[in-house]
């Protein structure tokens, strides 16, 4: 039997550029990770971003604190097509507090691994008008008076005191140091120095404003000082005893100690008078063991008491007087005034006011803070099967509370290869396929959370075939399924050719690929109901950019002789052309090629 093949030569191009955007991969990282917290009003909704880029490009998809994947609510909470998590406005009787008063995640991940965001904070407030109130303080001519705005509890989170109208028309903002009669703080509060008679006469309202409805609100009542004559001998007198002040570093931090004390203060170790309230007070100051004092003292007929400020520091790292003498800080009429916070002022700071009937003292802890960063280096770390690899978390800011390594958005689990070194610093050794994806480290304090991310890729290795179709002879009308499985970094992609020829296109044939977790990529061609046409010799290839490697088997149904059309070919002269006739059917005697009716040898 003759099988007898016509044919023109054209070039045969197999399309490898076409796997090119393959091969080139990137892990998953945040172009705009939301942020730690998103507060807002019922009547206005909110949206967090989390944008990321990668290649392929990344899916996105949001947790819940529970670490469960949430969905749309309608009307109430909905992941837009973008991967935005969406809380539209909603009527006070539509308040979810496993919705609007929760924690989120944003997941991102593609091909290559996965990374999770920071925790996002979502605090909705439901909007109700409120008004500030200012207090009518007590005090005594020559004393430091300090007038309050009092918010309602419900919105004091939100609001902030923005100044001060001393009426008609006097605008009071805040300030270091005042003017040296009214003193707006940081804080909010009013600070009046050295009072008279006139400055009872005076009323004060306050200025507040809303920082998520943007409203500013002035106080529907006045202040006033309310003058106290005072004639029996009253100890000294603390409206606060104990005050906590968080404040970031280069921040400035005001902070009254005003007290209320009959008689005036002692002239002690200054003039020498009255030893017996100097002793008094040199057992105050022992029982209290502070490391520097600063005091001043008066005799100008003024009735206040003298406030001493100290420092009870762990380390004895510095001491008020160190401090002042930084230039950083000065004490003016017994307010503490630091222009700029250092990591040094962390800690506690006491105000002893004392006189002859008695003292009192005011606790100040100090948080000092710095916005906290993160970076894994290097971000992207190629390493070769079995070598070692080393990740380190560079942390700036403080105080870090907590610092945790994630692989692929789950917690890394640690063992013989994978040793923390130390909390920053982890190194994995005997490296495997399992090794490469996203690397994080999440660092958390009460304030905020950062994370960083790193890929770590695998070195290039050619493609291997670690399972291959075998030949196969069988009658034409069952179905067939040959596979091949390779290996290799990057993962490999498999191509099929038939004679040479890509594969047929009819609807009898299949081609199936997938990549398995540990990176090795699997390819089926699926054949049913087979005819004598469909044999031949199938070949499977799977090729990188770091090589390729190939295997091909036969495959034989028994059926009548069939050359299947070839494209047209084309070769460069003087130079070696291979053509395979694509012939099916089985068995086959001999197959003969002419070119132009002219039988061509079969050892050309």
């Amino acid at each position: 039997m003759q099988s007898f093949l016509l044919c023109a030569v054209v070039v045969l191009i197999i399309g490898i550029t076409e796997a090119s955007n393959y091969f080139d991969t990137q892990g998953p990282n945040f172009s705009h990770e939301p942020p730690s917290r998103i507060e807002f009003t019922n009547t206005a909704g909110s949206i967090a971003d989390c944008i990321a880029h990668g290649n392929p490009p990344p899916n996105v998809e949001w947790l819940d604190k529970e670490n469960n994947p949430i969905t749309s609510i309608s009307k109430v909470r909905h992941i837009l097509a973008n991967g935005s998590l969406y809380f539209p406005p909603f009527e006070a009787e539509e308040f979810r507090q496993d919705v609007h008063w929760s924690v989120y995640r944003c997941v991102v991940n593609n091909a290559v691994g996965s990374i999770v965001s920071r925790d996002v904070i979502v605090k909705a407030v439901v909007n109700q008008r409120y008004e500030p109130e200012v207090q009518n303080p007590g005090g005594f001519i020559g004393s430091n008076v300090l007038i309050k705005c009092n918010i309602p509890s419900f919105v004091k989170e939100y609001v902030t005191v923005t100044s001060w109208l001393q009426e008609p028309n006097f605008n009071i903002y805040p300030s270091l140091e005042g003017d040296g009669k009214n003193h707006m703080l940081p804080t909010g509060e009013l600070l009046v120095y050295n009072i008279t008679r006139a400055d009872a006469l005076k009323i004060y309202r306050c200025r507040t404003h809303h920082k998520l409805t943007q409203d500013s609100v002035v106080s529907g009542n006045v202040g006033k000082i309310q003058l106290t004559e005072m004639r029996e001998l009253v100890p000294p007198i603390m409206n606060e005893k104990r005050l906590s002040i968080t404040a970031r570093v280069g921040d400035p931090v005001v902070v009254p100690c005003v007290a209320y004390a009959n008689p005036k203060p002692i002239t002690f170790l200054v003039t020498g008078r009255d030893q017996i309230k100097v002793n008094h007070f040199k057992q105050l100051l022992n029982k209290i063991n502070f490391l520097e004092r600063i005091g001043f003292s008066c005799d100008d007929g003024l009735t206040y008491s003298d406030q001493i400020w100290h420092t009870k520091r762990p380390n004895n790292e510095e001491s008020i007087q160190h401090l002042l003498a930084t230039g950083r800080a000065k004490i003016k009429d017994g307010t503490l005034i630091i222009t700029a916070m250092d990591k040094s002022d962390n800690g506690a700071f006491y105000c002893t006011a004392t006189n002859s009937e008695g003292s009192e003292t005011l606790d100040v802890q100090v948080s000092v803070t710095s916005p906290l960063t993160a970076a894994i280096q290097p971000t992207v770390q190629t390493v070769n099967l079995g070598k070692t690899a080393d990740l380190i978390c560079s942390i700036s800011g403080f105080p870090k509370q907590s610092i945790s390594w994630l692989k692929d958005g789950q917690p890394l689990r640690s063992g013989a290869r994978v040793r923390l070194l130390s909390k920053e610093h982890i190194r994995i050794t005997s490296i495997t396929k399992e090794d490469k994806g996203m690397y994080q480290c999440m660092v958390k304090n009460d304030i905020e959370s950062v994370q960083a991310t790193a890929e770590l890729r695998l070195g290039e290795v050619a493609p291997q075939l670690i399972y291959k179709f075998i030949e196969q002879t069988m009658q034409p009308g069952p179905s067939v399924s040959l596979k091949c499985s390779a290996t290799g970094n990057p993962t490999p992609k498999i191509i099929w050719h038939l004679d040479g020829f890509p594969l047929p296109n009819n609807d009898r044939l299949m081609i199936g690929q997938y990549v398995t977790m540990f990176g090795d990529v699997i390819s089926h061609v699926n054949i049913s109901a087979v005819k004598s046409e469909d044999g031949g010799d199938y070949e499977c290839k799977a090729i990188s950019r770091a090589g390729e490697a190939s295997h091909t088997a036969r495959l034989n149904i028994y059926g009548m002789p069939y050359v299947r059309p070839m494209p047209k070919l084309s070769a460069v002269a003087g130079k070696l052309f291979f053509l395979k006739c694509p012939v099916a059917g089985y068995p086959i005697d001999s197959i003969v090629i002419e070119k132009d009716g002219v039988r061509l040898p079969t050892n050309i």
